[in-house]
């Protein structure tokens, strides 16, 4: 079986399935399955660019003020 590589959104005119690019060869059943959780953890700790925060990090993260009353306080609603 061979890969489809895709970009966007994926929608069927004239009873087949295109990207945003082209047709798309076969129909969905013929396609790779989705990766499963196992993969898509393993695959996003593998990305040295998106690695999770550690204890400390989230500790020195500061929450970010409800809009609404910081609007009111400031007589912007």
């Amino acid at each position: 079986m061979s890969k489809v590589a895709t970009t966007g959104k994926r929608f069927i005119k004239d009873d087949r399935w295109h990207d945003d690019n082209r047709p798309i060869p076969g129909t969905p059943a013929d396609w790779d399955p989705p990766m499963s959780n196992e993969e898509v953890e393993l695959a996003a700790l593998s990305d040295p660019d998106a690695q999770p925060l550690t204890a400390e990090q989230l500790g020195q993260m500061r929450r970010v003020a409800y809009v609404r009353h910081v609007r009111w306080k400031l007589g912007l609603s």
